[in-house]
Protein backbone atom coordinates (compact mmCIF):
# COMPACT_ATOMS: atom_id res chain seq x y z
CA UNK A 1 0.00 0.00 0.00
CA UNK A 2 1.58 3.23 -0.76
CA UNK A 3 0.75 6.54 0.75
CA UNK A 4 -0.58 9.17 -1.60
CA UNK A 5 1.64 12.45 -1.77
CA UNK A 6 0.17 16.24 -2.54
CA UNK A 7 2.36 17.29 -5.15
CA UNK A 8 2.21 19.60 -8.08
CA UNK A 9 0.22 17.62 -10.46
CA UNK A 10 -2.70 17.65 -7.69
CA UNK A 11 -1.93 21.56 -7.07
CA UNK A 12 -2.57 21.87 -10.76
CA UNK A 13 -5.67 19.85 -11.15
CA UNK A 14 -7.37 21.08 -8.37
CA UNK A 15 -6.63 24.54 -10.06
CA UNK A 16 -8.08 23.47 -12.61
CA UNK A 17 -11.45 22.02 -11.17
CA UNK A 18 -11.54 25.31 -9.32
CA UNK A 19 -12.02 26.89 -12.12
CA UNK A 20 -14.06 24.92 -14.00
CA UNK A 21 -16.27 25.24 -11.43
CA UNK A 22 -16.21 28.89 -11.33
CA UNK A 23 -16.14 28.93 -15.40
CA UNK A 24 -19.96 27.24 -15.05
CA UNK A 25 -21.19 29.07 -12.54
CA UNK A 26 -20.87 32.13 -13.91
CA UNK A 27 -21.77 30.77 -17.51
CA UNK A 28 -24.14 28.73 -16.66
CA UNK A 29 -26.12 29.69 -13.80
CA UNK A 30 -29.16 26.93 -14.60
CA UNK A 31 -26.89 24.23 -14.98
CA UNK A 32 -27.56 21.82 -11.48
CA UNK A 33 -25.41 21.48 -8.88
CA UNK A 34 -24.14 18.62 -8.29
CA UNK A 35 -23.20 18.87 -11.85
CA UNK A 36 -21.42 21.92 -11.77
CA UNK A 37 -19.54 21.55 -8.97
CA UNK A 38 -19.16 17.96 -8.43
CA UNK A 39 -19.37 15.89 -11.49
CA UNK A 40 -17.78 18.25 -14.05
CA UNK A 41 -15.28 19.19 -11.61
CA UNK A 42 -13.81 15.87 -10.58
CA UNK A 43 -13.82 14.77 -14.48
CA UNK A 44 -11.73 17.42 -15.02
CA UNK A 45 -8.92 17.15 -12.50
CA UNK A 46 -8.77 13.26 -13.29
CA UNK A 47 -8.53 14.29 -16.78
CA UNK A 48 -5.70 17.03 -16.01
CA UNK A 49 -4.11 14.48 -14.26
CA UNK A 50 -3.78 12.12 -16.19
CA UNK A 51 -2.85 13.92 -19.43
CA UNK A 52 0.18 15.92 -16.84
CA UNK A 53 1.31 12.34 -15.96
CA UNK A 54 1.51 11.59 -19.68
CA UNK A 55 3.17 14.39 -21.03
CA UNK A 56 5.29 15.54 -18.25
CA UNK A 57 6.05 12.83 -16.40
CA UNK A 58 8.91 14.25 -14.38
CA UNK A 59 6.91 17.28 -13.33
CA UNK A 60 6.48 15.79 -9.41
CA UNK A 61 10.32 15.57 -9.42
CA UNK A 62 10.91 18.76 -10.52
CA UNK A 63 8.33 20.43 -8.10
CA UNK A 64 9.62 18.67 -5.23
CA UNK A 65 12.87 19.93 -6.37
CA UNK A 66 11.59 23.81 -6.00
CA UNK A 67 10.40 22.80 -2.46
CA UNK A 68 13.88 21.83 -1.34
CA UNK A 69 15.51 24.44 -2.75
CA UNK A 70 12.94 26.88 -1.46
CA UNK A 71 13.50 25.30 1.84
CA UNK A 72 17.07 25.19 2.28
CA UNK A 73 17.18 28.63 0.84
CA UNK A 74 15.34 29.94 3.79
CA UNK A 75 16.88 28.02 6.29
CA UNK A 76 20.26 29.09 5.41
CA UNK A 77 18.98 32.98 5.58
CA UNK A 78 17.57 32.16 8.91
CA UNK A 79 20.28 30.35 9.83
CA UNK A 80 22.83 32.89 8.61
CA UNK A 81 21.44 35.58 10.81
CA UNK A 82 21.70 34.53 14.20
CA UNK A 83 18.29 35.43 14.88
CA UNK A 84 17.84 32.55 17.33
CA UNK A 85 21.19 33.32 19.03
CA UNK A 86 19.93 36.71 19.69
CA UNK A 87 15.76 35.83 20.65
CA UNK A 88 15.88 34.61 24.06
CA UNK A 89 17.61 37.58 25.86
CA UNK A 90 15.64 40.47 23.68
CA UNK A 91 12.61 38.11 25.00
CA UNK A 92 13.58 38.43 29.17
CA UNK A 93 14.46 41.93 28.38
CA UNK A 94 10.41 42.93 26.61
CA UNK A 95 9.36 40.43 29.57
CA UNK A 96 10.96 42.87 32.07
CA UNK A 97 10.15 45.93 30.49
CA UNK A 98 6.36 44.76 30.02
CA UNK A 99 6.24 44.08 34.16
CA UNK A 100 7.71 46.82 34.95
CA UNK A 101 5.41 49.34 32.74
CA UNK A 102 2.08 47.51 33.85
CA UNK A 103 3.29 47.88 37.53
CA UNK A 104 4.14 51.86 36.43
CA UNK A 105 0.48 52.16 35.55
CA UNK A 106 -1.00 50.86 38.86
Amino acid sequence: MSNTQFNLVYIVSAIAALGTAHFINSTSPNVPLVVKFFIVPLLVAYITIGVLNYLFPKLNVSGARMVNYTDNAILGAINNTGYYEIFPPLLAVAVVFIILLYFKTI
